[in-house]
């Protein structure tokens, strides 16, 4: 069993490995989050709750000079997580909407009297497969 030191210095280095994922991805955090599509946030490394929520800690282990650039990275980093959230909460719906449409368009092609062939015709056509 590990002691509580050798826990929290093990959480320290899995976070500032995360840390260095993020500022790789975002390009040493200047990438401008208010222009990205929701597909250009949900390309970047999620940020995650339990992350967020680890950072205060990292106070504990960084030299003093060191506060303001931690800050400020955990502010663009919560910046991050809440416009990823957004974005994830759109392509859920977006997603929801499409199983609907196909579900429907199943039933459609199930309940047709038409020919298979006929069927599979319209399908391509309805996604433009032709």
């Amino acid at each position: 069993m590990k002691n509580g030191k050798t826990a929290f210095a093990e959480s320290v280095s899995a976070w500032t490995s995360v840390l260095s994922q993020h500022r790789y991805e975002t390009e040493d955090f200047k990438t401008e989050l208010h222009t990205l599509t929701d597909a250009g946030l949900l390309n970047l490394k999620p940020v995650t709750r339990s992350f967020l929520d680890f950072a205060p800690r990292m106070f504990a282990v960084v030299k003093p000079q060191h506060f303001v650039e931690l800050r400020l990275a955990i502010a663009y980093l919560a910046d991050l997580y809440e416009r990823q959230s957004v974005a994830m909460e759109r392509e859920l719906v977006r997603m929801r909407r499409q199983t609907a449409e196909q579900a429907r368009l199943i039933k459609f092609v199930q309940n047709s009297p038409a020919s298979n062939d006929e069927k599979i015709r319209f399908v391509k056509d309805f996604y433009g497969w032709a």
